[in-house]
């Protein structure tokens, strides 16, 4: 089923970006479909639970995606998908 929705996700909508992250027990699909801003790591060591956590502060109020690019951590805008 997982697969399948990734593929819907990608062939319907467009994604350019597309990652599956686990949290403890869960799992999320990080969807995102345009490039907002950028952190370098330290910033983001002390904002990665807050931007996963959809919590929100500083950068994090609207994003709350990752992707990596060389040495640069690049925040997109996105949405969650939470998958059982």
């Amino acid at each position: 089923m997982l697969k399948n929705l990734l593929d819907y996700l990608i062939q319907k909508l467009k994604i350019n970006f597309l990652c599956l992250y686990k949290q403890k027990s869960e799992y999320f699909v990080l969807v995102c479909k345009s490039n907002i801003d950028s952190i370098n790591t330290k910033n983001f060591i002390n904002r990665v639970n807050i931007i996963i956590e959809g919590k929100g502060g500083g950068n994090a109020t609207f994003a709350k995606s990752i992707s990596y690019h060389k040495d640069k951590l690049i925040i997109l805008q996105q949405e969650w998908l939470k998958c059982l």
